[in-house]
């Protein structure tokens, strides 16, 4: 027993210390074993007795007490405190009660000082706790596995994520254990598992989605290293991963803005507080004809005129104040062109930093529609006035007009001047008939037109507008066919083409009009399928010129909208787009010949309206049409139109009753309503104007027949007049010659 490395105490059962080994007595601090031979009960005064967390082992409760007392003790491990050396050890006791050959029987106890290895236990537990500290601190999934794959230990990210009670549930699990995970998503753990554990190299930076237990699926970045064993071998993989769901929505959210800024129409600058230009996207390189590189190369001041350095410094300091601001300025593009933009500037201070965000809108598009739009607002008042102008023209003309009759008959040796008198008024008239239809502008009814006449109006516009250095030739087949359509169309289609020609000519030259009938056979129609010809009759409109010519290289253009060569005060590019348009809408098609330095000629085609009939022309001999003393009430607001037409009608063998405006001329029908066989009237009267005169008229006289005697007539005024019964209609001026052939008409009516 004495050479026993233990401890070895035996002891009566009724506590008498019989001995204690070498071992026993130097691990309970005594100098030999006669002083250790005590009583039981008198150890109390030198030791207490706790377990190992600190609790106090009451003195029953002492090893050898309880061996006494019969039981059997295995490894029982306590603290024991020498109180009066201030010394702790950590014992484990076992034993129980031996009953020898001879003798009473006897408690031993063995006992083994185990201090040194459980502070190394202690040592290694906190050594794990903080290693298992700092693993579950760091914010990064950590884990390791085995050679199988096998989770070995985790963190407690990895834990948590996955859904785990604990990082100690990991320990056996695999990939394929995590239900969350989809089976692709493990086979690609699995497989980087078993390159690294392969090769014995790691891998780093492997970007993977793992579905996590709350359904959502994350972006990880993940490391992985092999493991070694003692030999050298790898035994498993250590791995780590961050998890990059919010960097990676971050970098789509800022991808999506970037390619929502780099697609948006308007330019986007971002300019430094010394005018660098640090960022642009794709509307302002493709604005400009720069590529990015070299905008980012730049500074404000190389693209903006009007804010160089000197210009720039107080503005930026106003915008830093203000905190936002639009305004306008201009940008020079790379081939030199100027041009404005509208500026919405924000000041933004970032990390200590001073920047101008921008967005510019590029405003020559704007400026362009703002002049077109004053253009139309000018040609729109140049219309309103030109139809207020015609109207007074044609009252002046008017006595004019019918007069000649008269005064060829009173001065009959004057005939060749009353009938040079005659033909100004005609052509002044004509003109007038040309302001009107410019006035009217809308769309009207589709008629029988003559083309003749249109080529006639044409002529008078160009000898009287065109520069005296152009010679105009008129060439029409005077049995030309009517063409159904828009007579203000169809003069918007010449007056463009011969428009163009003059412009074609500087210098002068010779532009010639030329009208006639041209048979479509299927042949010439298949010869022009871009143009959708169709057999049949048409009236030919030819426009010729010995102008510049066209370019073969533009020639496919011309007709598209807004191609012009023109400079951009002097054309706007409708206009054969326009030609193009009216010409396809009336059932033709267009033919362009050309030759540079040679001129060009423009083809009008248009379909023969079957139905339709050129207008008798009238003859001076309707003017002998002569009534039979019928009363004819006259209403007109003009004093000449109404002198000159009592004097005509009386001619005419006509009783005429003479009102100033509409009121007056419904008292006279009131006063008079027996006797009146027939109303003629102006349309624009002061006080009660024509319509208004009708509509009362009707009322009274339901059946008489009437006639409007008028220059401008719009479709709405028509529609109602046609409405109330009202179809004759005299063109202002008229001569004595239509008045007598209206008479003619109304009159027969009534007869019939």
């Amino acid at each position: 027993m004495q050479n026993l490395t233990e401890g070895m105490v035996v002891s009566t059962l009724d506590g008498q210390i019989l001995h204690w080994n070498q071992a026993a007595v130097q691990q309970h601090g005594f100098a030999n074993e006669e002083e250790a031979r005590r009583k039981m009960e008198a150890f109390r005064q030198f030791f207490t007795v706790a377990t190992l967390d600190g609790e106090i082992v009451a003195f029953e409760q002492w090893p050898l007490p309880r061996i006494m007392r019969g039981e059997k003790l295995r490894a029982c491990e306590l603290c024991i405190r020498r109180l009066d050396a201030d010394w702790e050890r950590i014992f484990s006791y076992s034993g129980e009660i031996v009953h020898p050959a001879s003798g009473p029987a006897l408690a031993f106890l063995t006992i083994g000082d185990i201090t040194e290895r459980k502070r190394a236990e202690v040592a290694v537990q906190t050594s794990q706790r903080m290693l298992q500290l700092v693993l579950d601190t760091i914010p990064q999934g950590v884990f390791w596995k085995d050679r199988e794959s096998r989770y070995a230990g985790c963190n407690a990210l990895v834990a948590r994520t996955f859904g785990l009670a604990s990082t100690q549930s990991v320990v056996g699990m695999t990939d394929f254990d995590f239900v969350a995970l989809t089976r692709e998503q493990v086979e690609f753990f699995v497989r980087k598992d078993r390159e690294v554990m392969d090769s014995g190299k790691p891998q780093l930076g492997i970007i993977e989605q793992a579905t996590m237990a709350d359904g959502s699926t994350r972006w990880l970045e993940t490391n992985k290293v092999p493991l070694f064993g003692t030999a050298g071998n790898v035994i498993g993989i250590l791995g780590t991963w961050q998890d990059l769901t919010v960097r990676k929505q971050t970098e789509e959210t800022l991808q999506m803005m970037r390619f929502s800024v780099d697609r948006a129409g308007d330019s986007v600058f971002w300019v430094s507080r010394d005018g660098r230009i640090l960022y642009v996207n794709n509307a302002a390189c493709a604005g400009r004809g720069y590529s990015r590189g070299e905008l980012l190369a730049m500074r404000i001041f190389d693209l903006d005129p009007d804010y160089q350095p000197g210009v720039w410094d107080p503005h930026f300091e106003d915008l830093k104040r203000r905190g936002t601001m639009t305004f306008e300025t201009r940008h020079r593009a790379k081939d030199g062109r100027v041009f404005p933009v509208e500026v919405s500037a924000n000041y933004v201070f970032i990390n200590g930093q001073e920047f101008n965000f921008a967005t510019l809108r590029d405003l020559s598009e704007r400026r362009k529609q703002e002049r077109l739009a004053l253009r139309s607002q000018r040609m729109e008042s140049i219309g309103t006035l030109a139809g207020g102008i015609a109207h007074d023209l044609n009252n002046a003309l008017a006595p004019i007009m019918m007069s000649g009759e008269l005064l060829r008959m009173e001065y009959p040796r004057e005939s060749p001047l009353l009938d040079r008198i005659e033909a100004s008024a005609e052509h002044a008239a004509d003109m007038v008939r040309q302001l009107l239809t410019f006035a009217k502008g809308a769309e009207g009814a589709r008629i029988s037109v003559q083309p003749a006449r249109l080529v006639r109006e044409m002529e008078n516009m160009m000898k009287g507008s065109f520069p005296k250095n152009i010679e105009t030739l008129i060439k029409c087949d005077p049995q030309l066919p009517t063409v159904l359509g828009d007579a203000t169309q169809l003069h918007q289609v010449l007056l463009n083409l011969c428009v163009n020609a003059r412009d074609a000519m500087p210098r002068g030259g010779t532009l010639t009009l030329e009208a006639e009938t041209h048979k479509v056979d299927a042949a010439f129609a298949e010869s022009e399928p871009e143009h959708e010809a169709k057999p049949g009759s048409y009236v030919a409109l030819r426009v010729r010129d010995t102008g510049v010519g066209i370019a073969p290289e533009i020639l496919d253009r011309i007709f598209d909208p807004f191609f012009t060569t023109k400079d951009p005060d002097k054309g706007t590019g409708l206009g054969l787009s326009t030609v193009m348009g009216i010409v396809k809408g009336h059932g033709g098609f267009t033919q362009v010949f050309t030759q540079p330095g040679q001129g060009s000629a423009f083809t009008v085609f248009l379909p023969v309206d079957p139905a339709g009939s050129a207008p008798e022309p009238t003859s001076k001999a309707a003017g002998q049409f002569r009534g039979r003393g019928e009363m004819i009430l006259f209403v007109d607001d003009e004093t000449t139109v109404r002198n000159v037409a009592r004097a005509v009608l009386q001619h005419l063998n006509f009783i005429p009753l003479i009102a100033i405006d509409g009121a007056d001329g419904l008292m006279q029908a009131a006063q008079h309503r027996t006797e009146i066989r027939a109303i003629i009237t102006d349309l624009h009267m002061p006080r009660m104007d024509g319509l208004a005169f009708v509509r009362e008229v009707r009322l009274l006289l339901p059946e008489i027949p009437i006639v409007v005697a008028s220059g401008r007539l719009e479709d709405d005024e028509a529609a109602k007049l046609t409405a109330m019964g009202v179809t004759g209609r005299l063109d202002k001026p008229f001569t004595q010659a239509q008045l007598a052939e209206a008479l003619r008409n109304l009159l027969a009516t009534t007869e019939a």
